[in-house]
Formats: C-alpha cells, structure tokens, sequence
C-alpha cells in the first residue's frame, strides 16, 4: 500500500516530463495503442512503454486489452472518490 507521500512522488515523477504531459492530455481523449503513440511521439515502442508505465504507475492512465489481435491500449481515466 502507498503512502500519500509516495503518491504524490509518483505523480510529480510522471509530470516531470513533457512527453508524458502530452501523452496524458492524448490519451484523456482518445484511447490508443503503443504502435500509434510510437508514430506520433517518433520514438520507439519500448520507449512509449516506459512512459505509460510511469503514467500508469501514478495512476494517471489505465491500460486495458482491446479485442482486437489482444493489444493493449493506454487510455486517460478520470478519477472519481
């Protein structure tokens, strides 16, 4: 379990980085997979991957199993308490 501490040192992480800011202002309107963020952000897909787990870390996105070919897709979530 995370202490409030750790949350916020997760979350500061995340948005320490421009590219993960754009990927997360993206990704909170559009779901997308790896392979279209690689093409956006011209980086490679372990790259994006490391990003979205940062992302995903500070509970910031969720990643679920889309149905086609069994990819998985980032997408922004909203928080609700």
């Amino acid at each position: 379990m995370m202490t409030e501490t750790m949350k916020s040192l997760e979350l500061i992480k995340a948005l320490a980085d421009p590219v993960r800011i754009e990927m997360f202002y993206i990704l909170a309107k559009k779901e997308m997979c790896v392979c279209e963020l690689s093409d956006i952000f011209r980086m490679s897909q372990p790259r994006i991957s490391r990003h979205l787990g940062i992302l995903k870390k500070a509970d910031l996105i969720t990643v679920c199993k889309r149905s086609d070919k069994g990819k998985e897709s980032p997408s922004g979530c909203e928080k609700t308490t």
